[in-house]
C-alpha cells in the first residue's frame, strides 16, 4: 500500500495508523511518506509534521514493523 504525504492532513493520525494496519494483509508492505519541512498547505487541512522517530513511533504503536 502507498501512503504518500497523507498523514499531515489527518486529524487523528494514531487512529488512522491503526486503521491502515488493519487494511494491510499479514506480510504486506506500506510505503509511508510524510513531510517534515514542507510549508503549511491547507488542502483540505494541514495538522502535523513528522520526524523520522515520530513517524516510526506512530507506526510501531499501530502494529507495524518499521524497516
Amino acid at each position: 500500500m502507498i501512503c504518500n504525504q497523507v498523514f499531515e492532513h489527518i486529524r487523528s493520525p494514531t487512529e488512522a495508523a491503526r486503521g491502515l494496519f488493519q487494511l494491510v494483509k499479514p506480510g504486506g508492505l506500506v510505503y509511508f511518506t510524510a513531510p517534515f519541512l514542507e510549508p503549511f498547505h491547507r488542502v483540505p487541512q494541514d495538522f502535523w509534521r513528522f520526524t523520522l522517530d515520530g513517524a516510526s513511533e506512530l507506526l510501531t504503536a499501530a502494529g507495524f514493523k518499521v524497516v
